[in-house]
């Protein structure tokens, strides 16, 4: 209290001067109602604010009240654009922090005297004292100073206990002492394993020594070492055998990972003779043929083949089936051999028989086989098979085979069968000439008839 205060006070105690004409409002420790006095200082924190911050008129340092409103510009933001917070419109403080401690004018942790968000330094150091603690005491872990009563230990500020909220105290050992890595003073976790792995009798979890492990990587060693032997000598012989055409471009895609551009490399470094190299060169633009992946969409929506003159666009069901024989061939799948795969069939130098639910290839050795009785339900399961594949191919070509399913009857393979599926055979690989097949099986029809 100021001399002037104590003076008053005194001759307000002696009756000398009436109370409530010099200090209304004020009790006889000069502090009002609310904890104030007449200097705007707090009775219970003894400073110009209260615990929670605020001076006498409800502001705090920054001159914000409890509603985050500044007392000059009455708005959420002070005179230079910072909230309550300390962060302007674009998330940063005053000293270029963002709200997750990144500076963004040093890019780092910390500012450009080295101190972060919270004002301490990477060896503790605190701003404003420039000491290990800051203004309240604490440290930048948040623990006080040494109490005696405590035998030098520390309380923490969030917990009030001297473990922190993460169960460790001022020298990072929990209850149990174990440091905040895991381990204790031994080296030990709580399970008894060092960071090696292994507990004081030597053995891991798995229940293996260190001898047991050594032997397993050396074992793997050999292993790996013999499938690296093998691995060369295995590229060598590839080179070599793609070199003299012992092997095509198509198996060796198929057998290795290794480009066409590593693998002459490989040739250079291995000194092997300059005619596999030279060789090899050869399959460099086609080996990207043979590596570059069918893409179905595109090659329908763009496709368009010249077979025997005529112009014949391929379906969906040609590459599908096309791809199905590749691999049930164990054949390589890509742009190059779909589309080469695709060309033949619809050439008809290609015959593709696509699964017995689905095949309309019969042999006459086959066909002889069967019983009469046999004969009839396979003639019958074929023709149900040939109506069902006309009805797709001329659909696709935009035509419409109302007028035509009463053409194709049940009849239509008796004593002419052979030369039936040899038209049908015909119809699924030559779009272009559906409808002259169409109309020989309806003059093979009415002969019957007659």
């Amino acid at each position: 209290m100021m001399l002037k205060d104590t003076i008053i006070t005194d001759m307000i105690d002696k009756g000398m001067i009436d109370k409530d004409m010099i200090l209304i409002g004020y009790g006889r420790d000069g502090y009002d109602k609310n904890g104030w006095n007449r200097l705007g200082k707090n009775k219970e924190t003894k400073t110009f604010f209260d615990k929670d911050g605020y001076d006498k008129n409800g502001f705090d340092e920054k001159g914000f009240d409890n509603q985050g409103i500044h007392r000059d510009t009455k708005e959420k933001v002070d005179c230079r654009g910072y909230g309550k917070d300390g962060f302007n419109e674009k998330g940063l403080n005053k000293d270029g922090f963002n709200r997750e401690g990144f500076n963004v004018r040093t890019n780092s942790f910390y500012d450009i005297h080295g101190y972060d968000i919270n004002g301490w330094n990477k060896h503790g150091k605190n701003k404003e004292t420039h000491s290990m603690y800051d203004a309240n005491g604490y440290t930048k872990q948040g623990f006080s100073r040494k109490k005696k009563e405590l035998g030098g230990k520390r309380l923490h500020k969030a917990t009030g206990m001297i473990y922190d909220e993460e169960g460790f105290d001022s020298n990072g050992y929990d209850k149990d002492g174990y440091k905040r890595n895991g381990f204790n003073d031994e080296g030990y976790d709580r399970e008894g394993f060092n960071e090696e792995g292994f507990n004081i009798e030597g053995i891991n979890r798995e229940g293996k020594s260190k001898e047991d492990i050594a032997k397993e990587k050396e074992k793997i060693r050999e292993k790996n070492e013999k499938q690296r032997r093998k691995n060369y000598l295995g590229l060598i012989d590839k080179a070599k055998k793609l070199a003299k055409g012992e092997m095509t471009l198509e198996e060796y895609v198929m057998k290795s990972t290794t480009s066409i551009e590593d693998l002459i490399t490989f040739a250079k470094k291995q000194h092997l003779p300059a005619e596999i190299v030279k060789e090899l060169y050869k399959y460099k633009e086609e080996y990207r043929a043979y590596t570059t992946p069918f893409k179905k969409k595109a090659y329908l929506a763009s496709t368009i083949l010249v077979i025997n003159g005529k112009e014949v666009k391929p379906t969906e069901q040609d590459v599908e089936t096309c791809i199905r024989y590749l691999k049930e061939n164990s054949a390589l799948i890509c742009n190059k051999t779909v589309k080469d795969t695709i060309r033949k069939y619809l050439k008809g130098e290609l015959k593709i028989t696509i699964g017995k639910a689905e095949e309309l290839e019969f042999s006459e050795d086959q066909m002889s086989q069967h019983s009469e009785e046999s004969k009839e339900h396979e003639e019958t399961k074929l023709e149900d098979i040939m109506i069902e594949q006309l009805k797709r191919r001329v659909e696709e070509n935009g035509k419409t085979i109302a007028d035509n399913e009463a053409i194709i009857t049940k009849k239509t393979l008796d004593s002419q069968a052979a030369i039936k599926q040899a038209l049908i055979a015909r119809i699924l690989k030559q779009q272009e000439i559906i409808s002259e097949q169409l109309a020989e099986i309806a003059k093979l029809n009415s002969q019957e008839r007659y």
